[in-house]
């Protein structure tokens, strides 16, 4: 079975004036031997900056690069950084 993290990009202006993104993770897809696909939200976003858009990363090339961080009761995959993302799985709100 095959591993997904389901993740949408966040716009942010950086210290530098130019534009980055901050990968906000919303839950996982499981890809099943018969070929189907279960998929599990964690999170929704409610933000005006949402568009619906959302993107898979597989969970084994996460791991592969060395951006897993650790952590207690990491035994869900639910703090893998991606780019920007924040590990403690939470998002920069500035309100």
């Amino acid at each position: 079975m095959k591993k997904f993290s389901i993740v949408t990009g966040k716009k942010y202006p950086k210290q530098d004036g130019t534009q980055g993104t901050k990968w906000v993770k919303l839950g996982t897809v499981t890809q099943k031997a018969d070929g189907s696909f279960f998929g599990e939200l964690d999170s929704l976003p409610v933000g005006s900056w949402f568009d619906g858009t959302i993107n898979l990363f597989p969970v084994e090339q996460q791991q592969s690069q060395g951006n897993k961080t650790t952590s207690s009761n990491n035994n869900n995959n639910y703090n893998i950084n991606q780019g920007n993302y924040n590990p403690n799985g939470y998002g920069n709100y500035q309100g």
